[in-house]
């Protein structure tokens, strides 16, 4: 506990209004159920996105990203493919600029282009790259700051004392593995309803 109290992040005075307004915002940025479907996204399933969150991990975890990387990383997915059509072949592109967004927001030092053009076997070039990074960043109106689950997890840990990072990791890339957007955001909406009984 008073590692807690040592600690000038954990502010108990704001606590209660940070974290209505992060709930506020989370429902603002909330993606379709079931943006996957036919008719909003005839080239693409729920199964593809899940390839591309397994192979994220793997690239988040090689580059040593921080935790809210890969959230925003997936939140911006999420959010580009509920409002724009994409094809297969885009998916990977989108992933790719993803990441390379979320990099640029979240991280000191992000990996360079030439090393996400690298990852990508050549697939796609620095223009290619950069190009989709603008498509995402126009379609969300250059809104990248969001609330994920990990803002709440942090909090919660720390009011129950848990101080390993292994609880994350299994609870958090393990569920993103296996989820489907649909099931995501049905947790998504029971989780938001449980924070607001606690």
């Amino acid at each position: 506990m008073t590692s807690i109290i040592k600690d000038p992040q954990f502010t108990p005075v704001y606590n209660q209004q940070f974290f209505q307004y992060l709930l506020s915002q989370e429902y603002k940025f909330l993606v379709s159920n079931n943006y996957m479907n036919e008719q909003q996204q005839p080239d693409l399933n729920a199964r593809m996105r899940s390839i591309l969150a397994d192979w994220l991990v793997d690239v988040h975890l090689n580059f040593k990203l921080r935790d809210e990387t890969f959230y925003i990383t997936l939140h911006l997915i999420d959010r580009f493919v509920n409002i724009q059509k994409t094809t297969r072949q885009q998916l990977q592109l989108v992933g790719y600029a993803s990441l390379f967004l979320a990099c640029k927001y979240e991280e000191i030092y992000p990996p360079d282009l030439k090393d996400f053009v690298y990852i990508t076997d050549i697939a796609y070039t620095k223009s290619d790259v950069l190009d989709m990074e603008g498509q995402i960043l126009q379609a969300l109106d250059f809104s990248i700051t969001q609330p994920s689950i990990y803002c709440f997890l942090q909090r919660f840990r720390r009011v129950a004392g848990l101080d390993t990072e292994i609880y994350f990791q299994l609870n958090t890339y393990q569920n993103y593995r296996q989820k489907t957007p649909q099931s995501w955001n049905e947790e998504m909406n029971q989780d938001i309803v449980q924070r607001n009984c606690v």
